[in-house]
């Protein structure tokens, strides 16, 4: 297993553990089969997504449809930085896990969409009937909502050669425990770890498609 895979996986994982930050700290309830709805959602079409940048490559030559992957990747992670450096100067005082959520990778706009919008800016929105229990229908928009920013960085991934089956098998698992563990955290500590978390996946991401440029040499 390489090291990028696992640094992909936790990119896809960090708006799960923010989102559950706020969870626990809010006192609603995310069951274990919640979660595991949750995980194979994301899994679901973070590898989807691997299969559109697969389909992509292979129109191109190899070299460059490396090189491409890693500016996309580059790129993504770029744009998370600057729009999430942009909302911590203006961010109104949140609980654990809202400033991440908060700043989706891709707003969609369209009516229908509308719901998982609002469960991107707030999480808790996701729960629907105000039970203070995300049920197992609740998890499938949630896990639907959380994914929609990992698609493009599924098919930069997929284009710097990483495989689809694994990637996803291991940011499902990531997703997982990052649910659980920040639930746990959030209820117990009610702190603001999320806030810091905000700036990790661009990072991550940058650092990836950076590698993936020297690889290429």
């Amino acid at each position: 297993m390489s090291l990028m895979v696992i640094l992909l996986g936790i990119v896809v994982s960090i708006d799960g553990l923010a989102a559950a930050l706020a969870y626990g700290a809010r006192r609603i309830r995310l069951t274990p089969l919640a979660a595991c709805l949750v995980s194979l959602s994301s899994a679901v079409m973070l590898w989807l997504a691997m299969q559109v940048g697969q389909f992509i490559s292979s129109f191109l030559p190899p070299m460059a449809t490396q090189y491409l992957g890693a500016l996309l990747l580059l790129t993504l992670g770029c744009y998370l930085l600057y729009q999430n450096g942009k909302s911590t100067k203006d961010k109104r005082p949140a609980l654990a896990g809202e400033a991440k959520v908060d700043q989706p990778l891709a707003q969609v706009n369209l009516r229908a969409f509308g719901l998982v919008v609002q469960i991107l800016r707030d999480p808790t929105a996701a729960d629907l009937d105000q039970s203070g229990t995300i049920t197992w229908q609740e998890a499938w928009l949630l896990g639907l909502a959380l994914s929609l920013d990992s698609f493009g960085v599924g098919i930069g991934a997929a284009m710097t050669g990483l495989a689809p089956n694994l990637t996803a098998l291991i940011a499902g698992l990531a997703t997982l425990l990052s649910l659980l563990l920040g639930w746990e955290l959030g209820y117990r500590l009610q702190h603001r770890a999320g806030n810091k978390l905000v700036h990790l996946p661009g990072i991550i991401l940058i650092c990836l498609g950076i590698i993936d440029i020297f690889r290429g040499h």
